[in-house]
């Protein structure tokens, strides 16, 4: 067999072995073996989306590894990549749905969902084709992306046209929560969400979570979902604890979100969940605080830039400048080194 066929099909399988890493939520092996097919077909576009969609898995799975590394640049290249990809088989007629989709969540990861509507949504308020916004890949990050804008009706829009999948419901259940007078459908979306979730541990933590923060100023009782708060607790004892501080953050008892809060110091749910409790119980200064070192030390700027957007809703001018002034010169760092 020839060299190059051989180092063809090892990267294919590599590409497959990526896929089924991704599957089973292992962002790190997906990595390497993306990586390693990239090492044997450089260019390999399904290789570069497979990079890609594993970093991302990564960046979920709170690894303290990747957060020695450089957050805010790791997603820039990542839509960067994905960019490349679909420009790529512009030139072929290949199918870029799914390539303009990772372009669109590494956006949106990196703290610009109006950017990411751009990016997914047709003529003339974006840059998708007509056949990438129609997509469901696509339709689901835009989705998700109108709902961290505050677009509500946009959200429920594009997740109304998705199919009966956990994703859609926990979007409607998440555009419900902030709608007014619409709890009840919250709450409904969610508990249909917790049904489709099975056992996985993602998606239970975020129904459940869901559920929690649709409790609107009340103590959250389980009730029925014990049985499945209790089987995220047997995978998961940490997000099983993060649905309870957010319940107790609802309701309203700040003592105990930060009490669990603050048992996961590395991960960023749990710093989300400290600083927002710091700001209800009239702490802003030392929630700002908090945030802010924490996005410094991942290198994330977009945390850092939403510790400046509380320091701003604060009052706290001083920390507003400080932050900004530091955010601009590490950008100001990243593109001189690419300069170079």
């Amino acid at each position: 067999m020839p060299e190059d066929v051989r180092m063809l099909l090892a990267a294919i399988v590599l590409v497959t072995i990526s896929v089924s890493w991704l599957l089973a939520e292992d962002g790190e092996s997906a990595q390497r073996a993306a990586e390693a097919a990239l090492d044997l077909i450089p260019n390999s576009p399904v290789a570069q989306l497979r990079r890609g969609q594993a970093i991302l898995t990564r960046l979920h799975s709170q690894s303290p590894a990747l957060a020695l590394e450089d957050t805010s640049l790791l997603l820039r290249d990542i839509e960067d990549s994905a960019l490349t990809v679909r420009r790529a088989r512009q030139l072929w007629g290949g199918n870029t749905s799914e390539a303009l989709a990772l372009a669109g969540r590494a956006r949106v990861e990196a703290g610009d969902p109006v950017g990411a509507l751009r990016l997914l949504q047709s003529a003339p308020v974006g840059q998708a084709t007509a056949d990438e916004a129609k997509s469901a890949e696509v339709r689901r990050f835009a989705a998700i992306a109108a709902l961290l804008a505050d677009d509500y009706d946009l959200a429920l829009n594009l997740a109304s046209t998705l199919a009966d999948d956990i994703e859609a419901h926990l979007v409607r259940g998440a555009a419900f929560s902030r709608s007014r007078g619409t709890r009840g459908e919250a709450q409904g979306s969610y508990l249909r969400a917790l049904e489709l979730a099975g056992d996985n541990p993602r998606y239970l933590e975020r129904a459940l979570l869901g559920l929690a923060g649709s409790a609107s100023g009340r103590r959250w009782r389980p009730h029925g979902t014990g049985s499945r708060l209790q089987t995220l607790r047997d995978q998961d004892p940490q997000a099983a604890d993060l649905v309870l501080g957010n319940a107790a953050l609802t309701a309203g008892d700040y003592e105990k979100a930060l009490i669990l809060a603050r048992r996961y110091r590395t991960a960023f749910q749990a710093v989300e969940l400290e600083t927002y409790a710091l700001i209800e119980s009239g702490n802003a200064v030392d929630a700002v605080a908090r945030l802010d070192s924490f996005g410094q030390d991942r290198g994330d700027n977009s945390q850092r830039i939403q510790a400046m957007m509380l320091a701003r809703q604060a009052g706290l001018n001083e920390e507003v400048d400080r932050i900004a002034d530091a955010v601009i010169g590490s950008e100001d760092g990243e593109l001189t080194s690419h300069g170079t």
